[in-house]
């Protein structure tokens, strides 16, 4: 799943449920 910078807020929720993907998307972090 890739974020855009604009929805970085929901990036977090997913990256938090999908710890998997987070180093996959920058925005992420």
């Amino acid at each position: 799943m890739l974020c855009l910078i604009q929805d970085r807020i929901l990036c977090h929720i997913s990256c938090d449920k999908h710890k998997r993907n987070c180093k996959t998307v920058v925005t992420c972090f």
